[in-house]
């Protein structure tokens, strides 16, 4: 798809995809720097975390994030990267008429792509946001990092679905059975949005994946 889209605007490039295992990235991540040819690439799960300590610069958000998902390759071969899916997802949801802006949204999930969307939604205004993880310390991370930048926003953690946005119970996190990345978002005129991030799958070429990875 990004190869042809490049095509029909002249763009003298291409992507490919790498299948890279965890313990391999730090090599490929070096050999990288010294292609004069390259522009960039895009980084998938699971590697979006670990991608920010082997980069040269990262931006702000991607650094409080925790997470990179885009880097592009300066020509002195510095690697700087950026974290694009909260405001991707954002984006998405203004694209299909749903304006997040004073509605409650419920997280499920607390990995890289889910800690861009709190951000981005927070950000985008929503009133509430609830977020559940089978791990408790990786909400109370989370949790912690936005409160640091939206002292005012309103934070809870959330049980295994939408319906349990007013619980704060940690056993009901811990029994949650909520898929990574899953989202929901109600509010008056909107009846339950979701989309959910696949797990260690190539999501597009020029993509930096491990295909055996779990979300």
């Amino acid at each position: 798809m990004i190869n042809a889209v490049a095509d029909e605007r002249g763009v003298d490039g291409v992507m490919i995809p790498f299948h890279v295992a965890p313990a391999d990235l730090p090599a490929l991540v070096k050999g990288l720097k010294g292609m004069k040819s390259l522009g960039g690439f895009v980084v998938t799960v699971p590697h979006k975390g670990a991608i920010v300590d082997l980069l040269d610069e990262v931006s702000p958000s991607a650094r409080l994030i925790g997470a990179a998902n885009c880097v592009r390759r300066e020509a002195d071969g510095r690697l700087v990267g950026e974290m694009l899916d909260g405001v991707g997802f954002v984006t998405g949801l203004r694209q299909a008429g749903i304006e997040p802006k004073g509605l409650s949204a419920y997280l499920a999930g607390a990995g890289g792509a889910a800690n861009a969307i709190a951000f981005a939604l927070i950000e985008a205004g929503v009133t509430r946001l609830t977020i559940a993880n089978r791990t408790r310390e990786k909400v109370d991370d989370l949790i912690a990092r936005l409160s640091s930048i939206y002292p005012d926003a309103d934070l809870r953690i959330g049980g295994p679905g939408a319906r349990g946005l007013e619980s704060t119970q940690p056993a009901q996190v811990e029994r949650a059975q909520a898929r990574a990345g899953g989202f929901e978002m109600r509010g008056e005129s909107v009846g339950a949005l979701e989309q959910r991030i696949g797990g260690g799958r190539l999501l597009g070429g020029g993509t930096v994946a491990d295909h055996d990875a779990g979300a």
